[in-house]
């Protein structure tokens, strides 16, 4: 009898202990969500190479912060385990510091508590210039697409010996990320390197039409308004697809 009650006495005290560090556990992860700041960083003037140190204390590897000072970016950080596991798993790339990027080099979105104080930052960016036409659009468009774009750029979507063919992969994998419909998915395909897109086009170039050509421009900008006393026929700019306006009222 008293070793039947000593057992049960052992039982219940292993229970409540591991319910206790469960509740340890749990209390953690909830101060860690509404305050994911490490107490360690509340000074705003901390610097860069602090940051690299507490993250290479995490376990994440870091990139390319030799250029970068303290009047460059005033950071925040704090990492915890699932932290580091999501950007292992998600993320598949290493933090990266990359003042000249043009681009958002991840596949998905960063957490909340890594961009806090973000207006604060003092960031500073090179002037670049924007894509033309044709360029923007096989920086974006599926080798399914390619009739959008002139002859002589859909050869670099479909062709086998295109020298940025991996940038338009027949298959590739969808994460649904918790949402329901294909369309929805993040698509994990290669990020465009602007220099290769731009060295692919050029070569062909020289197979453009004029009327390609003069289509492929930045041109002025243009603001259309309703005038109820105008009413004139305005020609179809694609005749045999599109019929004339016969009253129209845009000035």
């Amino acid at each position: 009898m008293i070793w039947m009650i000593t057992t049960i006495a052992c039982l219940f005290f292993l229970v409540s202990f591991k319910v206790g560090e469960q509740n340890m556990i749990l209390q953690h992860a909830i101060k860690y969500e509404s305050n994911p700041l490490s107490e360690d960083l509340e000074d705003d003037n901390e610097s860069v190479d602090s940051l690299a140190e507490e993250l290479k204390n995490s376990g994440l590897q870091i990139m390319d912060f030799s250029d970068a000072s303290d009047e460059d970016c005033d950071t925040r950080s704090g990492i915890e385990d699932e932290k580091r596991q999501y950007y292992r798993d998600k993320l598949e790339k290493d933090i990266v510091l990359m003042r000249k990027s043009r681009y958002y080099p991840f596949h998905y979105a960063p957490y909340v508590s890594d961009i806090t104080g973000f207006s604060n930052m003092k960031l500073e960016y090179d002037m670049s210039k924007p894509f033309l036409p044709f360029q923007q659009l096989l920086a974006v468009l599926p080798a399914a697409s390619k009739d959008f774009l002139p002859e002589a750029y859909q050869g670099l979507m479909v062709n086998s010996n295109s020298p940025i063919i991996d940038y338009y992969p027949a298959e590739f994998e969808e994460d649904l990320n918790g949402k329901q419909q294909s369309w929805e998915a993040v698509v994990k395909i290669p990020f465009i390197d602007e220099k290769r897109l731009l060295t692919a086009m050029a070569e062909q170039d020289r197979y453009l039409k004029e009327s390609e050509i003069a289509r492929n421009t930045h041109s002025e900008h243009l603001l259309f308004s309703y005038q109820a006393d105008l009413q004139f026929v305005f020609p179809s700019s694609l005749p045999g697809h599109f019929p004339d306006i016969p009253n129209c009222h845009a000035k």
